[in-house]
This record gives C-alpha cells, sequence and structure tokens, in this order.
C-alpha cells in the first residue's frame, strides 16, 4: 500500500474518527453513540440480532466499567472500536457481540461469572446454569474462571450464538513447558512461537473467528498511539518497546498467511499496521536518546557542582 493511495487514505481517515471520538470522551460515550447508529441502522439484522447486540453491550459494561487502559481511557474504549470495525465490514450479529466480548472471560472472568448467575431468563435455564456454576471449584483460580465465565456463556440462551467465537479467541495461560524456562530471551522467544500458532490457527479456523482476532490485533495498534509512554511518562518507554516488538511479529505472522485470509482482512490493513508500529519504533529510539542525552547534562551539571 502507498502513502497517498486511496486506500491507505480511507483506512486512516476512519481510524482516525475512532481516535478522536474516544480523544473527546475517554468514558467511550461518543463511541457508543456511534456504534449503537450502526446497529440500528443495519437492515439486514432482526429482533433477535438487536437483543443480542444490547444484551452484550450490557454484559461489556458490567464486565469491564471498572477497567481502564493505562492512558486514561475506559477500557471499554477497545472492545468498541472492535465491535464498529466489524459493523464496517458487514460482520454478522454474533459476530459483532463477539467483538464486544472478546477481553471479557479472559481479563473480567469472575465479573462474567457473576453477572450471567443473576441474570436468568426462565427457570430451565436458571437450573442449567447453577449446574454449571455448582461444578466450579470452591477456591476457583483465575483459570478455573475463564473456563466457568465460557461455560456459562454458552449455556446462556441470549449470548451462546457468539460464546463459541469468544472461547475460540480468548487466550487461556501458557503451556506448562513455556512457563517452566528461564531464560528470557528464550521465554521470550517461546511466547512468540506460541501466539504465532495461535494466529496460524485462527487464520486458518474460518473467516468470523480470523476477522475477530485480526481486528482486535488491530486496534490494539493502533490505540498505542495514545500510549501513556508517548506523552507523559517517559519510564514506560521499555514496557511500549515490548508492545511494539510483540504485535511486530504478530503483524509478520499475519503477511505470512495472506494468501489464506478472508478479503475483509485486507493486504493495505496489514501494510498499515507495519507503517504504524515502524513510526512507533522510530519514536522510541527518539526518546530514548534525547533522555540518554539529558542523562548526560543532568551528571555533567552534577559532577561541575560537586
Amino acid at each position: 500500500m502507498e502513502y497517498g493511495s486511496s486506500a491507505h487514505n480511507m483506512l486512516l481517515v476512519r481510524d482516525e474518527s475512532l481516535l478522536t471520538l474516544t480523544e473527546r470522551d475517554p468514558t467511550g460515550r461518543f463511541l457508543l453513540d456511534e456504534f449503537v447508529g450502526l446497529v440500528d441502522n443495519n437492515p439486514s439484522w432482526d429482533d433477535d440480532e438487536r437483543t443480542l447486540i444490547y444484551e452484550a453491550i450490557e454484559l461489556m459494561y458490567e464486565a469491564h466499567g471498572v477497567q481502564d487502559r493505562g492512558n486514561g481511557d475506559a477500557y471499554i474504549t477497545h472492545p468498541l472500536r472492535v465491535a464498529i470495525d466489524l459493523c464496517m465490514q458487514n460482520a454478522s450479529a454474533r459476530l459483532v457481540a463477539a467483538g464486544l466480548l472478546h477481553d471479557a472471560p479472559e481479563d473480567r472472568a469472575q465479573a462474567v461469572s457473576e453477572y450471567l448467575m443473576h441474570e436468568r431468563t426462565s427457570a430451565d435455564q436458571a437450573v442449567s446454569l447453577a449446574a454449571i456454576h455448582h461444578k466450579a471449584p470452591s477456591s476457583p483460580t483465575r483459570s478455573d474462571y475463564i473456563e466457568l465465565s465460557l461455560a456459562l456463556l454458552r449455556e446462556h440462551q441470549t449470548f451462546s450464538p457468539a460464546a463459541v467465537l469468544v472461547d475460540e479467541v480468548t487466550n487461556r495461560a501458557y503451556p506448562p513447558e513455556i512457563d517452566a524456562l528461564i531464560q528470557s530471551d528464550v521465554l521470550t522467544a517461546a511466547k512468540h512461537a506460541y501466539r504465532a500458532d495461535q494466529i496460524k490457527r485462527h487464520a486458518r479456523a474460518g473467516s468470523d473467528e480470523a476477522l475477530l482476532k485480526f481486528f482486535d490485533t488491530y486496534d490494539n495498534i493502533r490505540s498505542l498511539t495514545r500510549h501513556e509512554a508517548l506523552h507523559t511518562e517517559p519510564l514506560s518507554l521499555p514496557r511500549l518497546e515490548k508492545l511494539v516488538e510483540k504485535y511486530s511479529l504478530m503483524i509478520d505472522t499475519w503477511l505470512s498467511l495472506a494468501a489464506e485470509l478472508p478479503p475483509d482482512i485486507s493486504l493495505d490493513r496489514l501494510v498499515l499496521c507495519q507503517e504504524r508500529l515502524r513510526s512507533l519504533s522510530h519514536t522510541i529510539a527518539q526518546r530514548k536518546r534525547l533522555r540518554a542525552i539529558a542523562e548526560r547534562a543532568i551528571t555533567g551539571v552534577e559532577q561541575s557542582v560537586a
């Protein structure tokens, strides 16, 4: 994709619009208005599909309402942008609902489980959900809560259409053999290889799963431009540097699968991700050089005073 091309400019304008809405109200209010407008004006969805979307919004808020993105944005801005992206690709209602909920079991499994246990719509469902909940360990771990929340989602009569997709993209713990590694460079390489294998599995599983996982990654890269290290917190640069490295390797994996991807995951978007990550790498390098210069100057002053 060339700078200045029609596809490049359209993507930039759309992405800038979503980030501007985020900046205008980091609580996500304007993003929610944008999203609801897309839902209400979609002529292909019936009442049941809209009910799925609106109840997914409620569960998303219940799960992520107390979280933030680490840069002043409410966490819900991320799933909202993912859902908006999917709407713009004319995705199905189940896929859009999965976009709203894709992080909830992984990050807020206990909140999801408690919400679903209290939001029952029929006596039969109450018995079914209670039976699932009863099987949970008496002292559940984070992994137990993730599996419980996913089981409750699958059984819930409203959320079940989206639950399989959410289940497929939910990140579990790394395998024990990876967690057992001690050397940091070996551990990093093993984690990347594991993530690359997961991306390949998502890409080959079907278009819905591939789209959900890709647009999750796409928005994470897009929102790095609002990372606190770029604006207010220089000490976060190492953290941002690791994120840029992680996502660069992930995009390289997506690009290696370009011929196998559904058409909605365009080469234009993949190349734009590369451009953003390269720009961030350049900015980080500049900040690090400036910080080193400043530190040397301060050291020189301190020595001269002493």
